[in-house]
């Protein structure tokens, strides 16, 4: 089955002149679902919509190789509000990890629309 194979999954940001990586989003898909990993604008380009843009393209991508879900987790509380904007709920929380904090577990059901 297609959907079951592992394969790294890699969107970035470059500097449009210099080509340099500048940031991204970093996961794998497999099991038919998109695990997303790594998440990472550079504060001077924050407030964009680049990391929207990033989870929309690693979804679609996604979508694409047979995923029907993604999942994802966050210690950020920021990070937190927006993909609950983007419309991923959460399913775990661990608490004081770290101390403190929580460490929160969110999923999505990718759609074709959702993907697009």
């Amino acid at each position: 089955m297609p959907g079951l194979r592992i394969q790294d999954l890699a969107v970035v940001i470059r500097d449009a002149d210099t080509r340099e990586i500048l940031g991204g989003l970093w996961g794998r898909t497999g099991w038919e679902w998109l695990s997303i990993e790594y998440i990472f604008v550079p504060e001077s380009l924050r407030g964009q919509g680049l990391a929207t843009r990033l989870i929309g393209m690693a979804e679609e991508e996604a979508f694409g190789r047979g995923c029907h879900s993604v999942w994802l987790d966050t210690l950020n509380p920021k990070a937190l509000a927006l993909y609950e904007r983007l419309g991923y709920e959460r399913f775990g929380e661990l608490k004081d990890f770290p101390r403190g904090g929580s460490r929160f577990f969110l999923q999505k059901k990718l759609k074709p629309a959702a993907a697009a």
